[in-house]
């Protein structure tokens, strides 16, 4: 792309001036390109003009050029295709970033090689003696080639380094160095060998994989988090997610966040230096005995939900509610009769003081049992506005969703099948190929959307969470989702559904007159390019409230 100005142009602008709409915000023109609005009619346009923060008009060149005045600078997008700007519903971005600056990330390696070239990449930049490590975000299957990472390897990639890298939530590969570093030599190898919580050679070294006890011990020797890192790691994961096309996302908080991970970023809000519009929960540990009440309590009456600065805005609470009733698809929720009383009263406590609440809940039965407790309050206290939403919802059923619709309530699904791929067949059988049920959901009624579950059980990059949800592929090939999404569905989902979710969809989610300037500028046409290739489209430019905040052009 490149900037310029002709002669055809300059005369329709300098007719054209005399309509336009003043102001002293600059007007800019983007011409050229296909301009996917995802509005209700999913209509295409070849131009748009942005004013200050908004879009002043979406059409035609000759319609948008009439808008947008003599005055307008030009870009022109020599044919790209422009979309909304990509919207992830639920992300754990805030707990990430006290580690992200100083992480090796893998997301994105296709294959191992290149993998261990990152890491040789940033032992040479890092102080010997001093953890290489990663949290999450990548999967074996993504390199293709049938094995997992040795000790070997990760010695010869970092040999005066620990090394520490780890697959999801599952389990994690080390190297000498770090065995060494963890207190995982000596009499604690023989135990986990004998666990097979850090399988040995017959050398009695560790092969590299460890899980349970053992990554306990790894991750306790992992660097402390400062508020610096933290500062540097809100501004490097932000980078990251607006270089990979994302304007705004909703962060669900969860295990081991902690209040102060939160102050980097209201620092960053005040400042008007978040590139990307983050929207966030609030988890109120009320489990925690009177104390937890107490605060809990106190925190409803002093809190705002739908408050705060754009750019960092607290949404409601959530997605841990109460530990007692948490779940997983293996494991659907079992609380006692205690538990589910003291659930509801917090629910109700929510509906009272007005709180939205996306709340995790992956399993049917689980879901179920949430319902039962909410259609009760229902009764006597609204909910509908408050849109609360039912977080995964991995086997959630025709019933449930019926009785969702309702209670006005939502559900965002996720798009973690693509890092887990085989591995989840395997575990669960044919059955998975319907978890998430896209096409049950897309065919209720109940508002909804498609989103990452990033960045530890998943990557952040949404091309991939597309490429998924169109093809119903995983990473390593296999086929982990049927039926599929349309192109159509699956954009919708990820741009104009997800603001709903926000309580946003007048500002975002479409290319439409009045509404914030947020959109993406491809490297490829989303709508004709092969399946395959939708999860390696780029952002070629990430605009936010009119402002680019991502320019590849100028990184190259």
């Amino acid at each position: 792309m490149h900037r310029a100005s002709w002669i055809g142009l300059l005369a329709l602008l300098a007719a054209a001036s005399a309509s336009a709409e003043t102001g002293k915000d600059k007007t800019v023109l983007y011409r050229n390109a296909k301009v996917l609005t995802v509005d209700a009619a999913f209509s295409t346009a070849q131009a748009l003009a942005v004013r200050g923060d908004r879009i002043l008009a979406v059409g035609s060149e000759a319609e948008v050029i009439a808008l947008a005045g003599a005055d307008a600078e030009i870009v022109d997008l020599e044919g790209r295709t422009v979309m909304p700007g990509l919207i992830d519903n639920h992300v754990h971005v805030i707990r990430a970033a006290a580690t992200w600056a100083e992480e090796v990330r893998l997301d994105g390696a296709t294959t191992r090689e290149e993998a261990l070239d990152r890491i040789r990449r940033k032992a040479a930049v890092t102080p010997k003696g001093h953890w290489i490590y990663s949290q999450g975000g990548f999967t074996d299957a993504q390199f293709g080639d049938g094995r997992v990472f040795n000790r070997e390897e990760l010695d010869e990639a970092a040999p005066h380094h620990p090394v520490y890298l780890q697959h999801m939530y599952s389990h994690a590969y080390i190297n000498l160095a770090a065995a060494k570093a963890a207190g995982l030599m000596g009499p604690a190898s023989h135990i986990f060998a004998e666990t097979g919580e850090m399988p040995a050679g017959e050398d009695g070294l560790p092969l590299g994989a460890i899980a349970g006890r053992a990554m306990d011990f790894a991750m306790r020797k992992l660097p402390p988090k400062t508020a610096e890192k933290s500062l540097a790691g809100a501004q490097a994961v932000m980078r990251d997610h607006a270089a990979a096309g994302l304007t705004s996302i909703f962060d669900m908080g969860g295990f081991g966040i902690r209040d102060e991970d939160y102050t980097p970023f209201s620092k960053l809000a005040a400042a008007g230096k978040l590139p990307i519009r983050v929207f966030h929960t609030r988890w109120f540990r009320n489990d925690n005995g009177s104390r937890g009440k107490e605060a809990f309590a106190r925190e409803l009456r002093e809190m705002k939900p739908l408050s705060g600065p754009a750019h960092f805005r607290l949404i409601g609470a959530g997605e841990l509610i109460y530990m007692p009733v948490f779940d997983s698809i293996g494991q659907p929720g079992s609380p006692l009769p205690v538990h589910l009383d003291e659930f509801e009263k917090i629910l109700r406590a929510l509906a009272k003081a007005e709180w939205p609440m996306r709340i995790h809940a992956e399993s049917d039965v689980t879901i179920s049992q949430h319902l039962d407790l909410i259609e009760k309050i229902a009764k006597d206290t609204p909910v509908a506005h408050l849109r609360w939403t039912i977080e995964h919802g991995d086997t959630i059923s025709e019933e449930s969703l019926k009785r969702m619709k309702s209670l006005g309530m939502m559900v965002a699904l996720h798009s973690r099948p693509v890092l887990f791929g085989r591995r989840r067949l395997r575990a669960l059988g044919e059955e998975s190929l319907g978890m998430p049920p896209l096409d049950l959901v897309r065919a209720s009624g109940v508002p909804w959307g498609i989103g990452s579950d990033s960045v530890m059980a998943n990557v952040y990059n949404p091309f991939v969470t597309l490429w998924w949800a169109v093809t119903g592929k995983a990473l390593d090939g296999a086929l982990v989702t049927r039926p599929p999404l349309s192109r159509q569905d699956a954009l919708i989902a990820h741009t104009r559904s997800n603001a709903y979710l926000l309580f946003s969809e007048n500002e975002l989610g479409t290319l439409e007159r009045g509404k914030l300037a947020d959109f993406v500028v491809l490297s490829e046409d989303y709508m004709s390019v092969p399946e395959d290739r939708i999860r390696h489209i780029t952002a070629v430019m990430t605009v936010v409230g009119g402002k680019v905040v991502h320019d590849a052009r100028t990184q190259q």
